[in-house]
């Protein structure tokens, strides 16, 4: 992503912190690239692996994502730039 594309979609990522596959690392790099030049938002799960799929009973915070990225993606159909970085909510 080194070359300013005005045709970027916005970007959620949410990842679980203690993912064994490093997608949290790689969420936030991708992100650290993109903010402030895309519509963006990071979710970092404290603690939640690889895999909780749409929620987990042992952490219940990550049942909420796929309804924060529909707002989020509701919100950034225009092209304004705005980035958010959340953790642990």
């Amino acid at each position: 992503m080194n070359e300013e594309n005005p045709n970027w979609p916005a970007m959620f990522l949410c990842s679980g912190t203690d993912d064994n596959f490093g997608a949290h690392v790689t969420a936030q790099k991708i992100y650290d690239q993109i903010q402030g030049r895309i519509p963006a938002q990071l979710r970092l799960y404290e603690g939640a692996k690889h895999g909780f799929g749409i929620g987990t009973d042992e952490f219940p915070e990550t049942f909420g994502w796929p309804y924060e990225a529909d707002i989020f993606f509701q919100e950034n159909k225009s092209s304004d730039v705005d980035s958010e970085l959340v953790i642990g909510e």
